[in-house]
């Protein structure tokens, strides 16, 4: 990585202490830019954020006269949602199957900003272009790990988990159903909603009733970063809101858990790569 990057980089941290603690953070990965994702080879963005709000942002394009070119900017979110930087080009670094040799700055491509409204969708303004629309680039159909039963826990204002819980997801192309029960077996919370593919996870809003003994009460959710790891491990945040007071603060549960495989024994195992229809040899870690 050239000085120039590692420069930018550490002024985008020296900021770091400016940035909303509500910020959006947005998902790290490939995007797609307006409407030009037809399937054939194009434009892209590659934005790379390692857990905090400093971004790395690739731009992969074309030349007037059709060769293809890549660009760099880096910086910091602003206002927990805008980033702002400057697009640079690069030459004579090594070539494929060429001797060592350092890249140097070429030139200055111009300004790039970008407003972000979700994890996965923003509005990006390149140099010498309108405003357009970008979304995280979704390649890949991870639904089928939410359709499980979960053995789980979660954390609410306090530094310390609940009593674990089962959890159970049925799940379609847009549509998310669920049924939370506590340890002792009965209905902690039912829910209902939407279901949209968020990069790695997924987002759903819509309605819950949760029971406490007698009584239940309804409350909308917004459940955030619903995600099944490739082990089978759940984690999500889900934000409640009381219908007939929606402008106050969400109240927030930090859930985490295990999905139940189908193989019995004396206990329950968890789930293998059987179950979540993935190559063994992703668990082949050790």
């Amino acid at each position: 990585m050239s000085k120039r990057l590692n420069g930018l980089m550490a002024a985008a941290l020296a900021a770091f202490i400016s940035t909303p603690a509500l910020a959006i953070l947005p998902d790290s990965g490939m995007w797609s830019i307006g409407a030009e994702l037809n399937g054939k080879p194009g434009r892209g963005i590659q934005i790379d954020r390692q857990g905090g709000s400093t971004l790395i942002l690739t731009y992969f394009g074309y030349r007037a006269d059709g060769s293809s070119l890549f660009l760099q900017a880096a910086g910091t979110l602003k206002d927990g949602k805008q980033f702002d930087g400057v697009l640079t080009e690069y030459r004579n670094g090594r070539a494929l199957g060429g001797q060592p040799r350092d890249g140097e700055f070429a030139q200055e491509a111009g300004p790039v900003r970008i407003v972000f409204d979700s994890s996965t969708t923003a509005t990006i303004t390149l140099p010498g272009e309108a405003p357009q629309r970008l979304q995280r680039f979704q390649f890949e159909d991870l639904r089928n790990r939410l359709n499980f039963t979960f053995f789980h826990s979660s954390a609410q204002d306090y530094a310390r988990m609940s009593s674990s819980g089962e959890i159970t997801f049925k799940v379609d192309a847009n549509s998310l159903i669920a049924v939370e029960r506590s340890n002792a077996g009965s209905i902690a919370c039912e829910y209902s909603g939407n279901l949209q593919p968020t990069g790695d996870s997924f987002s759903s809003e819509g309605t819950a009733q949760c029971f406490f003994g007698a009584t239940s009460q309804a409350y909308l959710y917004n459940m955030r970063e619903l995600k099944v790891d490739e082990f089978g491990a759940l984690t999500a945040r889900f934000y409640f809101r009381h219908p007939s007071y929606p402008e106050l603060r969400p109240s927030l549960r930090s859930v985490a858990g295990i999905c139940k495989g189908s193989a019995a024994n004396i206990d329950v195992y968890r789930c293998d790569p059987s179950d979540l229809k993935l190559d063994p040899g992703l668990w082949k870690e050790w």
